[in-house]
């Protein structure tokens, strides 16, 4: 046909070595299991309250280990214009992981219009993966502790292991997209999906013990011997007996790392950007712009087990769940001006806020001795903020400087409420009011 077809292809091999070491004697569980010096009867303690973590407890140990890994990957890629302005790209790797972990073959097509001299489009669709690390397959435990919610926030000794059959994380993704350019002016709007399957977790401590002592949160609650989850659970005295053993006779919490729940996200990008000239002054603005349509997690199963059910995660604080806090809108704008030597540009961002989860279907989100019911931090509130920058170039006796100067934060904007530590989200808001910064730059 006359066109041009450009290929590429290759192998790879991978070898990772892990190595990790206590930080000293008192974090190794093998010189110092106990938290007396000298003292090895928690190793083996008839009442199982005496944990074996160490003179740091909260802080946990670290086991000596020695891992590797052999990843042997075979790839190709091919382009081709396949006629006038439609050009068409595709891919495909093969990894070996070797062990029960496997293999995993992934492939990728994406494509390029250049449908008229101002308006493009474009897309692709693939199948991407994450393998796990000898860290993630290997079997020696870390312990620590962990305040369990429905036991009061008492804390409990928890063990962490991996696990040699952990398969790679997959993600089928794909995204359609419009560019508009023409004089100075450019916009381009993107529909993505991602959908993970097998995703790296771990099991959730705190759902474990909810399903063993259910019915409560301050751990005077009976526990549920009968119940499927107590297998990751140690009791103290060695024994959970129905009707006796409560909540707070839980002495250890036993998880390791998974393949856990499927999570499907999807959203639109957008981007905008203009540049002109009014006389001796370059002038550019512009914004870019991320909403999040979706953030779907399924049901947490393992082992037949439902660990949690499923829930979207969009717009929600998710403080006590993956993935943490998901604003659907997210923006940032700037405008810039420049007449030499000098620049200056104001900037924005702009994070919106989300409803704490722990709040769903309750009338108070929470309870205080002094006050009662309370709905503080109910609703995070957007954060907005803006920040002003210059720049002045300079040229001394041939040395080239730049002196800086900018303001973060310009009208001091507080951040907004929420019901954590801090009382307020680090992902949303930030507690660094208006700050003043000067700076330079010398060039020889």
């Amino acid at each position: 046909f006359g066109r041009t077809l450009g290929y590429a292809f290759g192998a790879q091999y991978r070898k990772t070595d892990f190595a990790t070491d206590p930080l000293n004697r008192f974090s190794d569980p093998q010189a110092y299991p106990c938290a007396i010096d000298g003292d090895r009867s928690c190793l083996d303690d008839p009442n199982d309250t005496n944990f074996p973590v160490g003179a740091f407890t909260f802080l946990g140990q670290y086991p000596r280990a020695r891992l590797s890994q052999d990843v042997y990957a075979f790839f190709g890629e091919a382009q081709m214009e396949v006629f006038d302005g439609f050009e068409l790209t595709g891919a495909v790797r093969y990894e070996d992981y070797g062990g029960q972990v496997g293999s995993t073959v992934n492939p990728k097509l994406s494509a390029r219009w250049q449908v008229t001299d101002f308006l493009a489009l474009r897309g692709s669709v693939g199948d991407t993966f994450r393998g796990p690390l000898p860290a993630d397959l290997g079997t020696a435990g870390v312990s620590a502790v962990a305040g369990i919610d429905v036991l009061g926030g008492a804390y409990k000794a928890t063990d962490t292991v991996g696990n040699p059959a952990l398969a790679p994380e997959t993600a089928f993704t794909y995204n359609i997209g419009a560019l508009v350019e023409f004089g100075g002016f450019n916009f381009s709007v993107d529909y993505w999906t991602y959908e993970f399957q097998g995703r790296f977790t771990t099991l959730p401590v705190q759902a474990i013990a909810a399903n063993v002592a259910p019915g409560g949160l301050d751990g005077t609650q009976l526990a549920d011997c009968s119940s499927p989850f107590v297998e990751y659970v140690v009791f103290a005295g060695g024994t959970c007996t129905q009707g006796t053993t409560i909540g707070n006779d839980i002495s250890r919490i036993r998880t390791q790392t998974v393949n856990g729940p499927d999570v499907t996200t999807s959203g639109l990008d957008f981007s905008l950007n203009y540049r002109t000239e009014l006389g001796p002054v370059r002038v550019s603005v512009g914004a870019n712009a991320t909403y999040t349509l979706e953030y779907e997690f399924s049901d947490f199963e393992f082992n037949g087990l439902l660990f949690s059910q499923g829930y979207d995660a969009a717009g929600f604080s998710n403080y006590d769940r993956a993935p943490g806090t998901v604003s659907e809108w997210r923006a940032s704008g700037y405008a810039n001006f420049q007449i030499d030597p000098v620049s200056l540009t104001w900037s924005s961002n702009f994070i919106g806020g989300g409803d704490d989860n722990r709040c769903i279907g309750l009338q108070f989100c929470a309870t205080t001795p002094e006050f009662g019911g309370t709905n503080f931090g109910r609703r995070v509130d957007d954060f907005f903020v803006h920040d002003i920058f210059a720049t002045i170039d300079l040229s001394l006796g041939g040395v080239e400087a730049e002196l800086q100067a900018g303001v973060e934060n310009v009208f001091d904007t507080d951040p907004p409420e929420a019901r954590l530590e801090y009382s307020y989200d680090p992902f949303i808001g930030t507690a660094k009011g208006r700050t003043f910064k000067i700076g330079t730059k010398v060039r020889f």
